[in-house]
């Protein structure tokens, strides 16, 4: 009886022995190319020859053919070729010539990452890099393998954003633009680029409309209501509304709330004022929560808030152009 159990015990770690080196035998390492983001400041609007592509690893079914070419032995090549290349190839001086974010798993399925600069210029092997990012990666335009590097001036903007000086204010050019931000390759094509907000938030910044913003700490001053009207009469073109702590019309064609500060928060109830907003910068928005036109969809109106140099009004408008708010405070 003894001698069976132990041949049973036995027979029992051989099989789990086989299993374990079976399943050994089976297994292979994960690798390939997690994901690759990929910049080289020598395209254009129409092809920008930047791009960013992720492996799902079978998570999604369309995008198998493209998992299959990260995890290739073409993907294995690139990895191998860009972690050949100099972490940083130049002079930070020069312009920016590419940069090259990679993370992966190597030959042992260990994840790795890469991040490669050139600045000035590009490596020897830039057209086989290229042709192998466009071999490896399949969700993007093909790269071109052009080593001149694009410079970003007012007429690059011109040729490839339909931008023109029209799109600022009188005395402002594309060229001070260009010039007072250091606009650079990868700030335009690096991630998402709208030449119109940009040009807005420039004339934002250089019209110091930041100056009149309220925080979400600004006290307030009181105030009384012949004040209020003294100052709506002497800035507003017309006046379409008054109230006990409030008075509304237009200046410049612009509807603007004048509120008195000290009485906001009535008048917020009033106007139905659900929410306050802070932005970047950390001035003070207000929103209106309003029905989408679609069950349970809502969406907030955003209303800009400005106060007067006295801290006793508050100048609450939707008006997006920084041209009209610049003149109703400098008169």
């Amino acid at each position: 009886m003894g001698r069976k159990i132990i041949t049973t015990v036995m027979s029992m770690v051989l099989v789990m022995s086989m299993c374990i080196a079976f399943a050994g035998c089976g297994s292979k390492a994960k690798t390939g190319i997690i994901s690759l983001d990929f910049l080289a400041a020598t395209g254009n609007a129409d092809n920008p020859n930047t791009f960013f592509t992720y492996n799902s690893w079978g998570k999604y079914e369309f995008n198998k053919e493209k998992d299959e070419m990260l995890r290739s032995d073409k993907a294995m090549e690139l990895i191998d070729v860009i972690a050949a290349l100099p972490n940083v190839l130049g002079s930070e001086e020069e312009p920016l010539a590419y940069e090259i974010y990679l993370t992966y798993y190597d030959s042992e399925g260990v994840e790795r990452y890469l991040r490669k600069n050139g600045y000035g210029g590009f490596p020897d092997n830039w057209k086989e890099i290229v042709k192998l990012v466009n071999e490896v990666t399949l969700d993007h335009k093909n790269v071109t393998d052009s080593t001149e590097i694009v410079t970003i001036d007012a007429d690059f903007l011109r040729r490839n954003f339909d931008a023109s000086d029209s799109m600022l204010p009188e005395g402002m050019t594309l060229e001070e633009y260009v010039s007072d931000t250091g606009l650079t390759y990868k700030d335009v094509f690096g991630s998402y680029y709208n030449i119109e907000i940009k040009l807005n938030d420039y004339v934002y910044d250089r019209l110091e409309i930041a100056s009149h913003r309220i925080y979400e700490n600004t006290e307030a001053v009181p105030s009384d209501y012949e004040s209020l009207e003294a100052y709506a009469k002497e800035n507003l073109d017309s006046i379409t509304e008054k109230g006990e702590v409030s008075i509304s019309g237009k200046f410049m064609d612009c509807y603007f709330d004048i509120v008195r500060f000290d009485c906001i928060d009535s008048w917020k109830k009033e106007n139905g004022i659900d929410t306050g907003m802070i932005e970047r910068d950390g001035t003070y928005d207000l929103g209106m929560i309003k029905d989408a036109g679609m069950e349970g969809m809502t969406y907030t109106e955003q209303y800009n808030v400005y106060t007067d140099p006295t801290g006793r009004f508050l100048i609450i408008t939707r008006c997006g152009d920084y041209e009209v708010i610049y003149a109703f405070f400098n008169r």
